[in-house]
């Protein structure tokens, strides 16, 4: 790999760090980053985990390169080295918590476009290092060295997403034999990322005729990667075409998942976490905390409500959210991104997950994908970027703490966890600094498109009137 490129971004984010591989993402980059937390978990290792750092890889073509040169470095360390392949990202945090291990390397850069690559780093807990643990990783310029006479190596394991898929099976809240009972036919769209082989395996178990839509692990990926509708709009094609009783898209590390009806209709990443609430508290019966980020939709209020259980938001982030689950023994939690998280096989967004309790939800409900969608309560959310250029993000957040939502109302409920969130009865906005990228987000949702733009463009207008 080449010298760092100044030209190009390095984002450095809450769970690791994303680049252009070649430009940003070097291998000095690789080697500071990989070998400063290989140090961290030697400096905090406990006796109750392996010695083992487990790494796994999405599918983008600069990940073999750059898996050579961390497991070149963490075996240099004395650690042990599991090679566990092209495996979605909850796989590596999966099996971390299954063999107590002592941490995972996951090398990916998620929904980015395929020049990028990243490296997200799970501690011996299985949740990605938090806020503190990622400032202490991050603070040293140079790699840091673990004083260790022992020799690590690298073992191959080709079976961790099979493991995932069974454990995932086995768990009481799936409804397996249900599931099979329905015959499903599939579509899926894994967008030549990591989930083709993980995804066919999970359906074709729960008994459904997969139809298949770039399912290659080529890293060549056909499309903007991120699963929103608009980038979907091909696959809801192919869906509706193919006489399918659902279709389902995952982004390239397989944390997210959207679903698309029968018609081919695709109703947003928000109803992937909805349903999977509305499935576990409804039809389970499960009662407890639930989990959601600030930005996401109040579907997911309005089933917790009717079940009688509490709801907690998160900042933005996965980490936010898995910690705040562990604080409240949350029985489920996720992001509207389409990321379901289910602490009964591990706190972490799984796309597996989130399809399997779809498929439950319309297995013991009965009905079809559309049906059971359009009796959902209904907001329109809407999401906007602004670029930071020469904004001062904090005098912006400030100014925003002030605003009205809709003239006439009573003053918003205002919340500063993560940016600044405005809450009416039936409405809010959320603005708030990327994790990932040098840009504000305006987030609104209302009981209608046009109301939850209308949102978005006045306090967008009224915050850049600096």
């Amino acid at each position: 790999m080449a010298e760092q490129d100044n030209t190009y971004p390095l984002m450095v984010t809450i769970s690791g760090i994303r680049g252009i591989a070649d430009k940003s993402l070097t291998t000095g980059v690789v080697e500071r980053y990989a070998g400063a937390f290989g140090a961290f978990i030697h400096e905090n290792h406990s006796a109750e985990v392996k010695r083992i750092i487990v790494c796994g890889r999405d599918s983008r073509v600069s990940g073999p390169e750059i898996s050579a040169t961390v497991h070149k470095l963490l075996t240099a360390q004395g650690w042990t080295v599991w090679d566990i392949g092209i495996v979605p990202t909850p796989t590596v945090q999966y099996m971390v918590k299954k063999h107590s291990l002592a941490g995972g390397i996951v090398i990916t850069s998620s929904h980015n476009p395929k020049q990028w690559n990243g490296l997200k780093f799970v501690g011996p807990d299985s949740l990605f290092l938090s806020p503190d643990a990622c400032a202490e990783i991050f603070k040293d310029d140079a790699p840091r060295s673990v004083n260790t006479t022992h020799e690590g190596h690298v073992i191959l394991i080709d079976d961790a997403a099979q493991q995932h898929v069974d454990d995932l099976l086995r768990l009481p809240v799936v409804p397996v034999e249900d599931i099979k009972g329905r015959h499903f036919t599939v579509a899926l769209d894994t967008v030549c990322g990591a989930g083709g082989p993980i995804m066919r395996t999970l359906l074709e178990q729960l008994g459904a005729t997969v139809l298949g839509q770039n399912l290659e692990t080529s890293g060549l990926f056909p499309r903007d990667p991120e699963p929103t509708a608009a980038n979907l709009a091909e696959f809801c094609k192919f869906v509706e075409q193919s006489d399918a009783d659902l279709g389902i898209a995952v982004d390239p590390d397989v944390d997210r998942c959207v679903l698309i009806d029968e018609r081919g209709v695709c109703f947003g990443e928000e109803f992937t976490l909805a349903i999977a609430v509305d499935y576990i508290l409804t039809h389970v019966g499960r009662k407890g905390c639930v989990v959601k980020n600030l930005s996401s939709s109040m579907m997911t209020d309005v089933f917790t409500a009717h079940n009688g259980c509490t709801m907690v938001e998160a900042a933005v982030g996965e980490i936010n959210v898995a910690l705040a689950m562990r604080g409240c023994g949350a029985v489920i939690g996720g992001e509207g991104n389409g990321g379901v998280m289910l602490p009964d096989l591990h706190i972490g967004r799984d796309a597996p997950v989130a399809a399997t309790l779809a498929l439950a939800w319309l297995a013991v409900g009965g009905g079809t994908m559309s049906g059971r969608i359009g009796a959902m309560p209904h907001f329109a959310i809407v999401k906007h970027k602004v670029p930071l250029g020469n904004l001062d993000a904090d005098a912006v957040l400030e100014k925003a703490r002030g605003l009205d939502l809709i003239p006439g109302q009573s003053k918003p409920t205002v919340s500063t966890l993560d940016g600044v969130k405005l809450k009416g009865d039936h409405h809010w906005v959320h603005v708030r600094k990327s994790n990932t990228e040098p840009i504000l987000r305006v987030i609104a949702e209302a009981r209608s498109t046009e109301e939850a733009e209308d949102l978005c463009e006045r306090v967008k207008e009224s915050l850049l009137a600096l």
